[in-house]
C-alpha cells in the first residue's frame, strides 16, 4: 500500500497547507511510483545501463524512489526544466539576470533568475488543492499560439484564455478551426512561413488564417484585416508584458535591469514588442528554444529539500539547537539523494523563513555562512538581508520591530558533471549567405519587404539589422525594425533593442 506521511512530505507548522500538500502526493504518487518503476524496469532490458533521473519542480533532479514516493514534488517539473536551462545558458552567456519567458501552444510561462538563482515559491495551487512544496516560482497565462481571438458582450477585442489546442488547432491548420488563433494572426502578418512550418514538415493555409480574422473579428468591428490582426497582436503582447510585470514590478524587481529570454515555439516572435514595452534592452533567442525544457533536464544538478519548523524570536534564538537542526536536516537529505555514482561533490545551502512579529507570510532569506556552523555574525547578517528582503517585497522594512523565525530550510545540491556546449570562434558579420530571400510583412498598416535567413546557415559572429526574420526548426526570430541581432559564438541570437526616448511602462512602473 502507497502511503504518504505528512511529517516526511511537508514537515511543517499550518494544517491546512500540510494536510492538502500530503492529499496531492497520495494521489499522485501510485501513478508516478508505478509508471517510473516500469519506465526504469524497460530501459534495464533495453541495456540501458546508466540511472534514471527525474526532474522535479524545485529546479534539481532526483532518483527514481524519491520521485515515486514524493510524487508532488515533480507537478511543475516540466517548465521548471525551462528555468533550469535558462540559468545554464545565461551564465554562458555572461547574462546574471534573466527574465525567461516560454511560449508555447496554449500558455506563456514566466519567471525570474537573479544572480543565477531562480525564483523559488511555496505559494503554489494545483487547482483547489494548496501545494506548500519548494518550487520554482513560475507565473503562467493563457496565451499562446492557440489563444483564440473573441468580441466579448460589451463590443471589446479579447485573447485568450481559451485555446484551439491542437484539435482542430488554428485556422491555418486546415483541420476545420474557424475561430482566430494568434498562430493566425502571425501567419497573416508574415511572421510565420507557411511553407517552412516545423521546417517544411507542415504546410499552413495563410487563406483560411486571414478568412478567420476577417469574420470573426474584423468584419463585426468594421476595421480591415490588417487592423484586426494588429489588434490581436498587440492585445497579447500586452497581456504577456502585464505578465512579466507580475514577477517583476510587483515583486520588487525593475525589469530594465534583466535579458529577456525568449523560449518555446512562438517566445521568439514576441519578445521584441515586449522588450520595447518593458524598457528591457536585449533579447537572448537560445539556439535550442525549441526543446528548452530538456536542455534544463539534462542540465540539472541533483537536489534535495528538507524543512523544519522551528518558531522562536530572533533575539532569543537557541544557535546550538538550530545548528543541530541544519545538521539533521543534511544528514537527512543525504540520505534521500543516496551514494550517485555520478558525482561527489556537494553543495548544502541554508535558509531561514523569517517574518516581522504579528505578520502571517514569511520571507525566505539565504544564510551566509562560510562553514558548516552558524554564527551570531551570520545570523545577523541575515536578519539585515531580510530586512532589504521585507522592503523589495513589500515597500516597507522596520529594523526595530521584532523578527520571528519560522522554518528553517536546506537544499542539498548534487554537482553533476557540467553540461559542455560548443563554442565557436566569430566569422564575418555579413549574414548574407543565409539570405533564402524576402517577403511582405506588416508590423504596421502598410506591408514592409523583409529579409529572411535560413537560422541554421548562419554563424557565429554574423549580424542581421531588423527587420528580418530568422527561420528554423521549431521557432521563428522577428527582429523587428531598429533591432539588431548578432549569434554569438554558441549560436544564440542575441538582440539588442532599440528604444524611443519616453519612458516605458517599464521605467514607470
Amino acid at each position: 500500500m502507497f502511503v504518504s506521511l505528512s511529517y516526511e512530505v511537508l514537515p511543517q507548522i499550518r494544517e491546512f497547507e500540510r494536510v492538502s500538500t500530503t492529499i496531492v502526493n497520495a494521489f499522485t504518487g501510485p501513478s508516478m511510483q508505478s509508471y517510473l518503476n516500469h519506465l526504469d524496469e524497460r530501459l534495464r532490458e533495453d541495456g540501458f545501463a546508466g540511472e534514471l533521473f527525474v526532474m522535479q519542480s524545485n529546479g534539481g533532479v532526483q532518483n527514481v524512489i524519491q520521485s515515486g514516493k514524493f510524487a508532488a514534488g515533480g507537478l511543475l517539473s516540466g517548465p521548471a526544466g525551462g528555468v533550469t536551462a535558462a540559468s545554464f545558458i545565461g551564465e554562458k552567456s555572461g547574462y546574471e539576470n534573466v527574465i525567461t519567458v516560454d511560449m508555447g501552444g496554449t500558455s506563456y510561462d514566466v519567471s525570474v533568475i537573479e544572480k543565477l538563482n531562480p525564483a523559488i515559491t511555496t505559494e503554489n495551487w494545483i487547482s483547489r488543492y494548496r501545494v506548500a512544496l519548494p518550487m520554482m516560482d513560475i507565473h503562467t497565462i493563457g496565451s499562446g499560439g492557440g489563444s483564440i481571438a473573441w468580441i466579448d458582450s460589451g463590443g471589446a477585442l479579447q485573447v485568450g484564455p481559451r485555446s484551439a489546442g491542437s484539435n482542430p488547432g488554428p485556422a491555418c491548420y486546415g483541420r476545420g478551426g474557424e475561430e482566430p488563433t494568434v498562430t493566425d494572426v502571425n501567419v497573416f502578418l508574415g511572421y510565420i512561413n507557411p511553407d517552412n512550418f516545423l521546417g517544411g514538415e507542415m504546410k499552413l493555409d495563410r487563406s483560411l488564417a486571414e478568412k478567420a480574422i476577417r469574420t470573426q473579428i474584423a468584419d463585426p468591428l468594421g476595421i480591415s484585416t490588417v487592423e484586426a490582426a494588429l489588434a490581436i497582436s498587440q492585445i497579447v503582447n500586452s497581456d504577456m508584458s502585464n505578465a512579466v510585470h507580475f514577477v517583476t514590478t510587483q515583486r520588487g524587481h525593475d525589469p530594465r535591469n534583466f535579458a529577456l529570454m525568449a523560449v518555446g515555439g512562438a517566445g521568439a516572435i514576441h519578445a521584441g514588442k515586449q522588450a520595447e514595452d518593458l524598457g528591457i534592452k536585449t533579447v537572448i533567442v537560445p539556439s535550442l528554444a525549441p526543446v528548452f525544457c530538456a536542455l534544463g533536464d539534462v542540465a540539472a544538478n541533483l537536489k534535495v529539500t528538507e524543512l523544519r519548523t522551528r518558531f522562536e524570536s530572533l533575539k532569543n534564538v537557541d544557535l546550538q539547537a538550530m545548528n543541530a537542526d541544519f545538521e539533521k536536516m543534511e544528514q537527512t537529505a543525504r540520505e534521500k539523494l543516496g551514494g550517485q555514482s555520478v558525482t561527489n561533490q556537494y553543495e548544502t545551502r541554508r535558509f531561514i523563513d523569517m517574518r516581522y512579529a504579528g505578520e502571517v507570510h514569511e520571507v525566505t532569506v539565504p544564510v551566509k555562512s562560510r562553514t558548516r556552523r552558524i554564527t551570531e555574525l551570520n545570523l545577523e547578517a541575515t536578519a539585515a538581508d531580510f530586512h532589504d528582503l521585507h522592503e523589495r517585497m513589500f515597500a516597507h522594512k522596520d529594523p526595530e520591530h521584532d523578527i520571528e523565525i519560522l522554518n528553517l530550510r536546506l537544499d542539498l545540491v548534487g554537482v553533476r558533471e557540467p553540461l559542455k556546449l560548443k563554442e565557436e570562434p566569430f566569422e564575418q558579420e555579413d549574414p548574407s549567405k543565409a539570405k533564402t530571400g524576402e517577403r511582405d510583412m506588416y508590423f504596421d498598416i502598410e506591408p514592409t519587404r523583409t529579409p529572411i535567413f535560413n537560422g541554421s546557415m548562419l554563424e557565429p559572429g554574423n549580424l542581421i539589422v531588423g527587420p528580418a526574420i530568422i527561420e528554423q526548426w521549431g521557432t521563428t526570430i522577428v527582429v523587428y525594425p531598429g533591432h539588431e541581432a548578432l549569434i554569438d559564438s554558441y549560436r544564440n541570437c542575441v538582440i539588442e533593442v532599440k528604444h524611443s526616448q519616453q519612458a516605458t511602462r517599464g521605467g514607470n512602473a
